[in-house]
């Protein structure tokens, strides 16, 4: 009886692809499943961190002052910081930030730069009893919707100046001092280096920028920008990079390896400064943007998740108004995974969270279950975190914590669809048994479905659930005819598993 053994499921997703096409190893759809050294195993979930924070934050950011590291958080009109335990509020003043965009700014020698886009930018020296204070030296009747830092410079992006505002207008600051913020932002005075310039002629406005080695890589809607030191007078040289790809909106940009992943308003894509690849196209593009939810595409966000080497997508799907999924790229294996976040989050950023760490007490299942080492949770000054941010409650979670949703059981699918099994899309397949590769905890089951089709295009006749308990059973008998035969496993199990691979067997007959 011919079997069907695959075994080396090195492909992600690829729901783009019409399903026959996908090599073996590559799934048609999954959720909250990942991929890495040639299985796929369920992703981990998260838990929360800091406690009840004081307001639903729509935006934080981490920092520290070299011996203690704070995370500082807001709502559209107030500011507060936390130590990871205690709680304080920092701002003075009511601010306007969008829930859109939240603030905008970076770590800057030491400073907290934030943004409202309504007043003057703001700086706060980490502390639980600092203050929010105005930037030092900030221009008067100047705005912008948009500040970064890069170098020793800040950058200031779409522009308002004595009430005019230019949505192409960029400033920068002189340079500042190490530890220091910048002394000065005026462009007429020739005895230091701030600037100003519009960028590029077309009418798409500036999104968003971030640094890239030692260049700034300007982001307008459809096009992409970069701004070099090359000293003298001039201080930067502008120039066009791409022409075909932006940025689709701001928090849409991540760094890893000295290069930049941006979701555009059509792809996703990284660059190095210089040439430029799509990394969705053929696989993960028509999904991302056919979920999207096309009243909230702003808030779609693109966060790093360095621990484990993956880029996060994270959009708000129809009916949300928050991003409630992340679509992750695996940076080692150029893989996707689809990954539920729990919910519907505000903001997302790495940082350092103080005892956050497991205690193998607060681990559940088996140890010889877990996929991962036993250390691999043990703190360390160094052990930044991928933290959300809830758009709906007064909660922060660290990611990849635990098996769960902060308690609430993690729903997992992994299908292939239209598997031709021969190449002989006239013959029918007799399906008699799945055997699945499962490694995971005693007595934890799956639920395996086995569908066919009699056309390429035509709707999946599922037969199932077939219980395939791990542990003690190691195949599911079924019988299940079709010219195309599909595969699908579900569970809803609190341990972690992991998928090496399964063989189906099965006859052939005639063409019908």
């Amino acid at each position: 009886m011919p079997r069907a053994v695959i075994d080396e499921l090195t492909g992600g997703l690829a729901p783009d692809q019409v399903d026959y096409n996908l090599p073996d190893g590559v799934f048609s759809t999954g959720v909250n499943v990942r991929f890495r050294d040639s299985s796929a195993e369920k992703c981990k979930g998260n838990m929360a961190v800091f406690g009840s924070l004081s307001a639903t934050a729509i935006w934080a950011n981490s920092i520290g002052d070299g011996t203690t590291s704070y995370w500082i958080y807001g709502s559209e009109s107030v500011l507060y910081a936390t130590d990871s335990n205690s709680h304080a509020q920092v701002s003075t003043t009511s601010y306007n930030a969008p829930t859109n965009l939240g603030y905008t700014g970076g770590d800057f020698h030491g400073f907290q730069i934030l943004n409202d886009t309504v007043i003057a930018p703001q700086r706060w020296a980490p502390g639980l009893l600092n203050k929010v204070r105005d930037l030092d030296n900030w221009p008067a009747n100047t705005f912008c919707k948009v500040i970064r830092p890069f170098g020793n410079f800040l950058v200031a992006m779409r522009v308002t100046q004595d009430g005019v505002y230019n949505s192409r207008l960029l400033r920068w600051s002189d340079a500042a001092a190490f530890g220091a913020l910048p002394p000065s932002w005026d462009y007429t005075d020739p005895t230091n280096q701030a600037g100003i310039t519009e960028v590029g002629n077309s009418e798409d406005q500036i999104v968003d920028g971030k640094a890239l080695r030692d260049s700034f890589i300007i982001y307008k809607q459809a096009s992409t920008f970069l701004m070099t030191p090359i000293g003298g007078l001039d201080v930067f040289s502008f120039r066009e990079l791409f022409t075909e790809s932006g940025m689709l909106t701001e928090n849409c940009v991540a760094a890893f390896a000295q290069n930049h992943v941006v979701l555009s308003d059509h792809d996703v894509v990284v660059h190095d400064g210089s040439s430029m690849q799509s990394i969705a196209d053929k696989r993960i593009r028509r999904a991302i943007f056919n979920s999207i939810n096309p009243n909230r595409f702003e808030r779609c966000l693109v966060v790093p998740n360095r621990r484990e080497r993956q880029i996060y997508i994270c959009i708000p799907e129809s009916g949300n108004d928050f991003p409630n999924i992340a679509w992750v790229w695996s940076i080692p294996d150029n893989t996707w995974h689809k990954q539920e976040l729990g919910g519907n989050i505000s903001h997302a950023d790495e940082g350092i969270v103080i005892g956050a760490d497991l205690t193998i007490d607060g681990l559940v299942g088996t140890i010889d279950g877990l996929s991962g080492s036993i250390d691999e949770f043990s703190f360390t000054p160094f052990a930044r975190r991928l933290v959300l941010f809830s758009g709906l409650l007064k909660k922060a979670v660290q990611q990849d914590t635990g098996e769960t949703f902060d308690g609430t059981t993690m729903q997992c699918s992994l299908e292939r669809s239209n598997m031709g099994l021969t190449r002989d899309v006239g013959s029918i397949k007799r399906v008699k048994r799945v055997f699945p590769k499962v490694i995971g905890t005693a007595g934890d089951s799956f639920r395996v479905y086995v569908g066919a089709r009699t056309a390429i295009d035509s709707a999946v006749a599922y037969q199932g659930p077939f219980s395939f308990v791990i542990g003690s059973d190691y195949k599911i008998d079924c019988r299940v005819s079709g010219r195309y035969i599909s595969l699908r496993f579900e569970t809803s199990l609190t341990n972690s598993w992991r998928i090496s691979g399964f063989d189906v067997e099965y006859d052939t007959g005639g063409t019908r």
